[in-house]
């Protein structure tokens, strides 16, 4: 057999090898289908976002539970500054620069605040408990609103908020966003109503 033959078997092997194996990963990284890769990236946005909703509301019942939370008043500034310390101390340290904490009185004033946070309209902070998904200048926002209720009786607010994704161009300017996921980056514009 001549040398060029051999050359030419063992491109051709070689070619297949890196064709199969390329093929495989390809299937093992995105599914047997068009329809799997889509798939596979919504259940992992979902669990992401369902994973936030959790931490968020472990940290609002964790501020909601403190005495100090509902007792402090503006004008009682060593109770605002517990009020401080128990905020920054609920942040959680594995994610620093997503997540903020705001604690409104009771007729929605914020009394104290750490992290990213960002304005919310008074009717929106005195309103029921809720969960929501906000653009912002930054991205994102998931935010759980959580009123702080004492014998019937509104006493605070624990706003928890965390950003999702990363704007892409100059923030403020964007209406496009970027959510990270483990198979691509998912690109998302806001739709503004007209």
């Amino acid at each position: 057999m001549s040398l060029f033959l051999r050359i030419v078997r063992v491109g051709v092997s070689a070619a297949l090898v890196i064709g199969l194996t390329g093929w495989g990963l390809e299937r093992a990284r995105f599914g047997p289908s068009d329809e799997s890769a889509p798939s596979r990236v919504e259940a992992e946005l979902r669990q992401r976002l369902d994973a936030d909703a959790a931490t968020l509301g472990t940290i609002a019942m964790r501020i909601a539970g403190e005495s100090g939370t509902v007792r402090t008043t503006p004008r009682d500034q060593a109770a605002v500054k517990r009020l401080f310390d128990i905020v920054a101390a609920a942040m959680p340290t594995d994610e620093p620069g997503r997540t903020g904490v705001t604690v409104y009185d009771a007729v929605g004033e914020p009394l104290a605040w750490a992290g990213r946070v960002s304005d919310l309209l008074k009717e929106r902070v005195q309103g029921p408990a809720t969960l929501l998904i906000t653009p912002g200048t930054l991205g994102p926002h998931l935010i759980r609103i959580d009123p702080v209720i004492r014998d019937g009786v509104r006493r605070a607010t624990v706003v928890v908020e965390r950003t999702l994704g990363t704007v892409q161009g100059a923030p403020g300017l964007s209406d496009t966003f970027v959510l990270p996921t483990s198979l691509a980056p998912v690109t998302r514009a806001w739709l503004r109503p007209s």
